[in-house]
């Protein structure tokens, strides 16, 4: 029998027997059936709600009844719930863009509570049109962890790590997470139907916590689900003694997620490999294009990746992440190309870049707009753009590497750096450039051995860096004959060196300064032949 109407004031425009049919067709769903945490967490949140006791569901209570956690339960340092129910927005989310985008009653939780509410959709589709389902990318099911502590194999750490993994590999677009599922590759190897085939997932991502001699250890294994193959195993670790409970697994995760999930991560250069790749559909082939581009960063590979991106968006109108790729191509095409083109590209990145954070919100996007204002010298916008990217975004190492590079120009030096080196503890894989900024960062801080370290020969828009870099840190370190031939390799391919140095709008003048200062020191102590002439 139906509740009556403002009974339950989660009710909003349907009763509860028809909240309660919504309820089971999201638990039936393609996305909840692969995950059974999110799945349970969901039944009993929307249960209680629709029983009257919405009030009553607390991080404590939910903990209990669904995390299978203790008396002993803190939430200052146990995040499960949290995690869950972020994970939970996720899969509605997902629900509602996909299978469910005609549903009568929509299933919502807004952030900072745990009670969901269920409304009547204002919005109907045209019913001669398929509800909309866009290619995101491959799909990675998070299998099980085993706890290599415990007898029988489980534990809250384990339980714990594959809820953790599977939140932090949905924080990157182009992925579709399935999971935590308590399944390994044995269970999902190939002629298994279930849920491999039926969710269209191509990875599996397995694994183990372990703790030993004060550190905790989770070793996660992927799995190419079409040939059982392992494609990386990859181990992160920590001192017990610098967390606590979950805020440690949850560190762990990120890390993790980052070396295999990120466009220049494992699992995409996998998909990327000849044999595979050429079996893919072509929209995830316009995705590959756009991750070599972000490998090799040239105008050619923008322009590649520009094409197929339009013509995906032909096949997928509307597709958020295909549009925040192409806004991203556009930009770098501008950057680079023919400046008579420039504000019509301009245009478009930012008409690209506006419909799909209209659609779902992305660092990449973000980005974008963010390149755009650069270009335009609108630094207050660059900023403020770049910032949005790292809020949504804040473990995505392209997203804050790009960040941390835009913000660089005219803005906060120190800031800038320090994204830039979490981007490459997150994932060291990042483009070249990353690392020499880097050392630029180590050689103004006097670290001439850690900047040495890192400096390398880079890629346009400054070739000339790392060769400087790595000059004026070997000069620093007294090693004068390889601190020429450095110094001697940037002038051959910037002969007027301290003039593009100066006028470079990348550095703010205390970086300038110090740059300039450093290489006419250098100068007048070193042995350097002078620059070949050069001839118009």
């Amino acid at each position: 029998m139906s509740l009556p109407f403002g009974q339950i004031p989660e009710l909003v425009g349907c009763d509860a027997e028809q909240a309660g049919e919504a309820l089971q067709r999201v638990l039936a769903s393609r996305s909840f059936q692969a995950a059974p945490k999110a799945r349970d967490f969901l039944r009993y949140v929307a249960t209680e709600t629709l029983a009257g006791r919405g009030q009553r569901l607390k991080e404590f209570t939910i903990a209990r009844s669904v995390m299978d956690r203790g008396t002993e339960f803190a939430s200052h340092t146990d995040s499960a719930v949290r995690v869950q129910a972020r994970r939970v927005r996720l899969l509605l989310e997902r629900y509602y863009a996909e299978d469910g985008a005609d549903d009568p009653i929509r299933i919502t939780i807004r952030k900072g509570s745990y009670v969901p509410t269920f409304s009547a959709s204002t919005t109907t589709p045209p019913q001669d049109e398929p509800a909309t389902e866009w290619t995101e990318g491959p799909g990675l099911i998070i299998g099980r962890f085993v706890d290599l502590n415990s007898p029988d194999g489980k534990s809250a750490q384990s339980i714990g790590a594959a809820e953790s993994l599977a939140h932090a590999f949905s924080q990157f677009p182009g992925l579709n997470v399935y999971g935590p599922i308590s399944l390994t590759a044995d269970d999902l190897g190939p002629g298994k139907e279930f849920p491999a085939t039926t969710l269209r997932a191509q990875y599996l991502l397995e694994g183990s916590v372990r703790v030993e001699r004060e550190r905790l250890r989770v070793t996660a294994r992927l799995i190419d689900l079409e040939t059982s193959r392992l494609v990386v195993a990859t181990t992160a670790d920590r001192d017990l003694e610098q967390f606590s409970g979950f805020q440690a697994e949850g560190q762990l995760a990120s890390e993790i997620a980052a070396q295999l999930g990120d466009y220049r991560g494992d699992l995409q250069r996998d998909l990327a490999r000849p044999g595979r790749s050429a079996r893919l559909p072509s929209t995830y082939q316009a995705m590959l294009l756009f991750y070599d581009y972000l490998d090799h960063n040239t105008q050619a590979s923008a322009a590649a990746a520009e094409q197929a991106l339009q013509a995906a968006l032909s096949d997928e109108p509307g597709n958020p992440l295909l549009l925040a790729m192409l806004a991203s191509a556009q930009v770098a095409m501008t950057e680079t190309g023919d400046a008579g083109q420039a504000p019509a590209l301009l245009a478009a990145v930012k008409a690209n870049a506006a419909q799909a954070l209209s659609i779902r919100p992305s660092g990449l996007a973000y980005t974008a707009l963010s390149r755009a204002a650069l270009l335009e010298s609108d630094f207050a916008t660059c900023h403020q753009e770049a910032r949005r990217a790292i809020a949504l975004e804040p473990t995505n190492p392209t997203v804050l590497f790009l960040a941390g590079y835009l913000l660089a120009h005219h803005g906060d030096w120190t800031e800038a750096i320090n994204l830039i080196d979490s981007a490459l503890r997150l994932n060291p894989r990042m483009p070249t450039y990353c690392f020499t900024l880097r050392a630029l960062g180590s050689y103004l801080d006097g670290r001439w051995a850690d900047a040495l370290a890192d400096a390398a020969d880079t890629p346009e828009p400054h070739p000339y860096l790392g060769a400087v870099v790595r000059a004026l840190a070997l000069y620093r370190l007294g090693q004068h004959e390889a601190a020429v031939t450095n110094l001697a390799a940037a002038m051959a391919v910037s002969p007027h060196l301290e003039q593009i140095v100066a006028s470079s709008d990348l550095y703010p003048e205390q970086v300038r300064r110090a740059l300039l200062d450093g290489i006419t020191e250098a100068k007048g102590v070193l042995p350097l032949a002078d620059p070949p002439a050069t001839h118009t």
